[in-house]
């Protein structure tokens, strides 16, 4: 018996040897045919080998770079934060009532800047106002304005700013549209307050600031834009057009008055919650990691000042910025296509 089975085990490896050194013959006469096949075409592979060298260089030194940014952005103002009050003893914030202009407010005089609001609804201007008064060991004064009013409102706020050290202003007020919907849908009114508020605004006031700080040689724009600017969004065109007026503008005053000593910052921020204007999603009014607070978001904002002069202002839309990025336009339209008509239902 046990004479059988090692007869049987040693028939085995004869077999196993056999085979295995006819599939290692196999595989050297493929590697052959392939080698004598390929040589025609021995410089269209060293080309692509090259290439692919070349391309994954590149997005390595894309990523690094974008990580450096990121750091240089969000975790270095943590070690070494700006001293927001060498600009000057106010900052000025439009639409400064509630959502990020009130957050900005909040942030600006946690950091001992006296603080003017600017918005239509004098009721909250004296309720948020009163807020900073009691926390806070600065003044705080209100202009009552409706921006849509066009240029005739910042005559009264020229004059309500006269004499005052402008050493930040915040371009925040804006109006956006209550769901996605197609550009035939939208009145003559909203595209009118599209036009005075969301890009008039940023013109004016900035003209009104602008010339104090570039002879003092000192001062902070912050144009609020949005991740809307980043690329064209369809069922909300006239809303993204103007935000990438906003980032359009801030880019280019900043290289202008960089030499004056003077921050032009474009801010791009997703959606911040709560807010009146995203009750179409109870994703975008349930605060999270992705959309927060307007508090939270302006603490992060502000320390970007000085920092980055065109960033979402909060590391999670940071990611998201990153990814839209990285989406090819032939899939960006059909995809935000559907997102949009999703959030229009």
């Amino acid at each position: 018996m046990l004479r059988t089975v090692l007869q049987l085990i040693l028939l085995v490896l004869l077999l196993l040897t056999y085979f295995n050194d006819s599939f290692m013959a196999a595989v050297d006469s493929f590697n052959l045919l392939f080698t004598e096949s390929s040589r025609p075409f021995k410089g269209c592979r060293d080309a692509l080998l090259l290439l692919g060298i070349y391309y994954a260089t590149k997005k390595s030194i894309c990523i690094l770079s974008d990580l450096s940014v990121g750091v240089r952005t969000y975790l270095w103002p943590k070690v070494s934060p700006t001293d927001l009050s060498q600009y000057g003893k106010w900052a000025v914030i439009t639409g400064g009532s509630e959502g990020i202009g009130r957050g900005y407010a909040f942030a600006l005089a946690e950091r001992g800047l006296n603080i003017i609001l600017i918005a239509r609804d004098m009721r909250k201007l004296q309720s948020t106002g009163d807020e900073i008064r009691d926390r806070f060991d600065v003044e705080v004064e209100q202009i009552s304005a409706d921006f849509n009013e066009g240029p005739s409102i910042y005559r009264l706020i020229e004059q309500k700013l006269r004499g005052k050290e402008i050493g930040i202003l915040i371009n925040n007020v804006g109006v956006m549209p209550a769901r996605p919907s197609p550009f035939l849908t939208n009145d003559s009114d909203y595209l009118q307050r599209i036009l005075n508020v969301n890009m008039g605004t940023v013109l004016f006031m900035t003209q009104i600031v602008l010339e104090d700080m570039v002879s003092r040689e000192k001062g902070v724009i912050v144009n609020i834009s949005s991740i809307a600017g980043y690329n064209p969004l369809p069922l909300m065109s006239a809303y993204s057009a103007s935000k990438a007026f906003v980032d359009y503008f801030s880019r280019s005053l900043q290289y202008e008055y960089k030499d004056k000593g003077i921050i032009v910052q474009s801010i791009m921020p997703s959606y911040i919650c709560p807010s009146r204007e995203n009750d179409f999603s109870a994703i975008l009014t349930t605060p999270s990691i992705l959309c927060p607070t307007a508090n939270v978001f302006a603490d992060s904002a502000v320390q970007t000042i000085g920092k980055n002069n065109r960033t979402p202002g909060y590391w999670p839309h940071g990611l998201i910025a990153w990814s839209i990025s990285q989406i090819p336009q032939f899939i960006w339209y059909p995809l935000v296509w559907m997102i949009q008509e999703q959030l229009a239902c």
